[in-house]
């Protein structure tokens, strides 16, 4: 079932459209209810597929669309399909790494964590591999995690001070560096927090 919901989503994405814009409010939360479903029943062929899709989330709609030409075109719309594709990525390596844990290999999972490490940091993320290796005592990787994810959000104040940035992206890049302070000291105090 979840595996079948899982393919209808993804086809139902895949169909052709110059915006892509009807399913791009959707698009992290329907996919990241289906990945918990497909790992919840132990699909994990099924959870592959669906991570290995996502990463290559942007090269399916180059290629389909033809995007990398008439993106130029429509500049304005390019944050917003970049920051999809970041999300996609980061879905995909977490529901990848997932599965690595799952078939026992924390090393390969760490390493899902590293690659989201290079990918930008927005309002929507996942920290569901983050959470699953800090269940099995991973706190270091998870603390260089969320250690880059502030560093991150730094950063993006940084870059944008020239005022491009609103007053609703500054309170939430504040609100989420003092959350992810406070996850940093339960972590080093010995607790494990649950990381969203």
């Amino acid at each position: 079932m979840a595996a079948q919901q899982m393919m209808i989503a993804v086809e139902r994405y895949k169909v052709p459209s110059t915006l892509d814009s009807y399913l791009l409010p959707y698009f992290s939360s329907e996919l990241s209810q289906i990945a918990e479903l497909v790992m919840q029943f132990d699909l994990l062929e099924d959870a592959r597929n669906l991570g290995e899709l996502l990463i290559e989330h942007r090269s399916i709609n180059e290629g389909r669309l033809n995007e990398a030409r008439s993106s130029k075109t429509r500049s304005n719309k390019t944050g917003i399909r970049d920051g999809i594709y970041a999300l996609s990525e980061c879905l995909g390596h977490s529901i990848l790494g997932r599965v690595e844990l799952a078939y026992g290999q924390i090393e390969a999972a760490k390493e899902q964590l590293v690659f989201m490490m290079q990918l930008p940091v927005g309002r929507r993320s996942d920290w569901s591999l983050a959470n699953a290796l800090l269940q099995i005592g991973e706190t270091q990787i998870v603390c260089e995690y969320i250690e880059w994810f502030a560093k991150r959000l730094r950063d993006n104040t940084t870059e944008n001070s020239s005022g491009m940035l609103s007053s609703e992206d500054v309170s939430f890049i504040a609100q989420k560096q003092n959350i992810l302070i406070k996850w940093l000291n339960e972590i080093r105090a010995g607790r494990i927090p649950m990381l969203s």
